[in-house]
This record gives C-alpha cells, structure tokens and sequence, in this order.
C-alpha cells in the first residue's frame, strides 16, 4: 500500500521521528492507524455494555476491561452509594434478566 500525504505535514512527522519512538515515518502512521482502530473497538465496545450485553470472554477481553476501567478513571472522583442507588442497580438488573428470561424463551 501506498499513502501520499501532504509537504504540510512532514515537518510534524520528523518531530515525531526525532523523539525516538519510531523507527521510520511508516511505523509512526501505523501507530496512528492501530490507535484509531482500538478507540474504535472500545467505542463499539461500550455501546454494548450501554445496552447491558456482557463482555465477551475472548482473547480481547483484558483490553476491553481495561478500557472500561480506564472509562470509570477519568469519569471523576467516586461518589458514595446511596440505599436509592443500590435500589436502582437492582432494578435495572432485574429488568435485564427478565428481559433475557423472556427473550431465550
């Protein structure tokens, strides 16, 4: 493969090349590419978990829990669990478990 880029953008990349974390210009894009395909897979990853399907057991699994980890980080400081929040989870759970028991039938 092939990727012209423009004159615009070789100063950057010999900015990047000078810090020594790449080898070449080809290995800089491809980290930019490999970054933008595991933000991806992580943003696929927690639309899932939003509509309350488990995580998977596979190979990825310790790089999608790690992600949703690294999520619950940067959300800000933790907040104390109230009796109502408790309550809340419950319910929602319940809900999710109600709904599969319905869906496998």
């Amino acid at each position: 493969m092939h990727i012209s880029l423009p004159d615009s953008l070789i100063p950057f990349i010999d900015e990047q090349m000078a810090t020594g974390r790449y080898a070449s210009p080809s290995a800089y894009i491809e980290a930019l590419v490999r970054n933008e395909e595991r933000h991806q897979a992580e943003t696929r990853l927690l639309e899932h978990v939003k509509a309350g399907e488990p995580l998977p057991v596979d190979e990825h699994f310790d790089a999608r829990l790690e992600a949703l980890l690294q999520e619950a980080e940067d959300s800000g400081a933790p907040e104390e669990m109230t009796k109502e929040d408790w309550e809340r989870i419950k319910q929602e759970g319940l809900a999710l478990y109600h709904k599969r028991q319905s869906a496998s039938g």
